[in-house]
């Protein structure tokens, strides 16, 4: 399994919750000692550093999990001379002085985020402007075909913007393009289509998967 925080399961604190770990309990269940899930996963990396990974592997694996998500597509809009994605900034309305103490006590710290919610639309913003660009859309699409490795089955799960999973067409056309490599396709933004947004996510101000 080769991907970033989706597949390193960031967010989440019993491992055994991750993907990963599942779906080696359960291929552990059905064929007892015949498989074993190993997990190369990192939080923030991109696309391009997955394939390095990739490649540096000291072997070839049977099957290859690779998950995505929608700013795997990073090191292709640098290369067209895109800015880096607007970080997000916590605690951006506070002063100075209340900032101090929110982060110095846990209780205060509970509250203040039971209360506010982090600002992605600038982030949200950033990769509508980098999905919009179609030369750096087919020149990433071109980058993920380098996960086909010959006898490899490859399968690529597809996380969407779990808030609101339709807002982010790149789920679409990541999806038909390595359905159409021979990839197979596992599209979250299906799986969680009947969930509650807050069942979808780790928590109000953390994206990552449940």
């Amino acid at each position: 399994v080769l991907g970033d925080s989706f597949a390193a399961g960031l967010g989440i604190c019993e491992p055994r919750e991750t993907f990963p770990w599942q779906l080696a309990e359960r291929l552990e269940r059905h064929s007892p000692g015949a498989f074993r899930v190993t997990v190369a996963a990192k939080p923030g990396l991109d696309t391009r550093d997955e394939l390095e990974i990739l490649r540096r592997l000291p072997q070839s694996p049977h099957v290859l999990v690779v998950t995505y998500f929608g700013n795997d597509i990073d090191s292709a809009a640098r290369d067209a001379g895109l800015p880096d994605p607007p970080a997000v900034v916590m605690y951006a309305g506070l002063s100075w002085p209340s900032r101090t103490v929110v982060t110095a006590s846990r209780l205060a710290n509970y509250a203040y985020w039971s209360l506010s919610r982090v600002d992605y639309e600038p982030v949200l913003a950033h990769y509508r402007r980098v999905w919009a660009r179609e030369d750096v859309v087919w020149a990433h699409l071109r980058e993920l075909e380098d996960f086909l490795v010959p006898g490899v089955p490859l399968v690529v799960v597809v996380f969407p913007y779990l808030p609101d999973p339709a807002l982010a067409g790149y789920t679409r056309v990541v999806s038909e393009h390595m359905r159409a490599q021979g990839a197979t396709v596992i599209s979250v933004e299906e799986l969680v289509a009947d969930l509650p947004t807050s069942a979808r996510m780790v928590g109000p101000n953390d994206l990552h998967a449940s």
